[in-house]
């Protein structure tokens, strides 16, 4: 039901209409009547009535200056006037305004009542269009993400032509061809799930207090962010997003900050970026467990791959002191590491090789024939399940 204000300074009409309309057969409320333009602002800024059909010819206020007044504030309600015979400048004037329906007095109940149906049926579109609007800004505040997450993908992998930039800048309405940018390259201890990439991109936002893209490739969470701190503060700001990160956690991560740059040079970025990580992380090791390392990655796909293999074989030591010294340096047990490590292949290898079973997954990361145990493990690690974590993948490629 849309409600109605019923303006004139003839009592006589305001209640004669009042009584004489069939107002809820239209679809309509009659929620109250005034005397004359002041009266009825007074009541519009009040109630916010959907339809005032008001009379011109009033004193203190006529009708075009109340429909000026209140068009100005509230737009959206419509109005229905009623002038005498010879008052068609009123009529030019109040259209100026925004009025569609203009009754020439007198006039009887059935024409005011199909103005008012009219009336009615411009709200029902109204009230469409404005929902078809709502859910387009969903849809794209759902989409955008993606979308975003997409686009530093490809500029991380593939680089950015212009006319890719142009694209971008539109569909996200923001200066991408001009701004610098610094990339941030995180490494998480444990596999990434979607709880944790999410959860560091939003702390990021908060601590930083401004938005990032984000997206994950092979190792790493990359965000883009915009070259707005110094570097010594953006340091310090990354060191509360780590510790903020381990708290909500209990898991910590490694950060590396880029050189500034355009976003066309942004896989420029991340190969500045990654080179100083690794170099990082090789340096803290010793030569031994470099060694481990080196031997885990070449052969995370033999499910016969152990410690006591790696002491026995590969080092000729002692299987307990390895163990020990792997720990202390790494920060985790040799079997968590390695099973880590064959669950983050295992989500690299969903995300770059559509038809590839779940069996067959299985066998290539080092779970043998055993696809039931992959699928717990990588359920304990990731949220998902294998096959739930592949449909999340197809479903984001479309």
């Amino acid at each position: 039901m849309y409600s109605v204000l019923l303006v004139d300074d003839e009592r006589i009409i305001t209640e004669g209409m009042s009584k004489v309309i069939d107002w809820e057969s239209i679809g309509t409320t009659l929620i109250g009547t005034a005397r004359n333009g002041i009266e009825a602002f007074q009541f519009i800024e009040e109630k916010k009535p959907d339809i005032v059909i008001s009379d011109i010819k009033m004193p203190g206020m006529n009708g075009l200056e109340l429909v000026s007044k209140v068009y100005k504030l509230y737009p959206d309600t419509k109005f229905i006037l009623l002038s005498g015979f010879g008052e068609f400048e009123y009529a030019k004037q109040a259209m100026e305004c925004g009025v569609k329906h203009y009754l020439l007095k007198p006039c009887n109940e059935n024409a005011i009542a199909k103005a008012l149906q009219e009336v009615c049926a411009e709200l029902d579109q109204q009230k469409v269009r404005l929902q078809l609007v709502e859910n387009m800004k969903k849809t794209i505040e759902t989409v955008l993400p993606y979308a975003k997450e997409s686009f530093l993908k490809e500029a991380v992998t593939n680089g950015l032509k212009e006319e890719d930039l142009s694209y971008y800048q539109n569909l996200f309405q923001m200066d991408l061809q001009h701004v610098t940018v610094r990339l941030v390259l995180l490494q998480i201890k444990g596999v990434l799930g979607n709880e944790q990439v999410n959860g560091m991109k939003k702390m990021i936002e908060k601590i930083l207090k401004t938005n990032v893209f984000c997206c994950v490739i092979e190792k790493f969470i990359l965000v883009l962010i915009e070259d707005r701190f110094a570097y010594n503060d953006l340091q310090q700001l990354m060191k509360r997003v780590k510790e903020a990160f381990f708290q909500k956690y209990g898991t910590d991560c490694s950060i590396v900050i880029s050189d500034p740059g355009k976003i066309k040079d942004v896989n420029q970025l991340y190969k500045q970026a990654a080179f100083l990580f690794d170099n990082q992380h090789k340096n803290k090791y010793s030569a031994v467990i470099k060694k481990v390392l080196d031997i885990i990655d070449e052969n995370f796909g033999d499910q016969h791959l152990t410690l006591q293999w790696v002491a026995k074989e590969m080092l000729y030591m002692n299987a307990d002191y390895l163990g020990k010294l792997f720990k202390k340096e790494v920060g985790e047990k040799f079997s968590n590491y390695l099973t880590r490590i064959r669950i983050e292949k295992a989500i690299e290898m969903i995300e770059k090789e559509k038809d590839l079973k779940i069996f067959e997954l299985a066998e290539k990361v080092g779970f043998g024939n055993n696809p039931q145990y992959f699928g717990q493990v990588f359920k304990k690690y990731t949220g998902m399940t294998p096959s739930e974590y592949k449909k999340a993948v197809d479903e984001k490629m479309k």
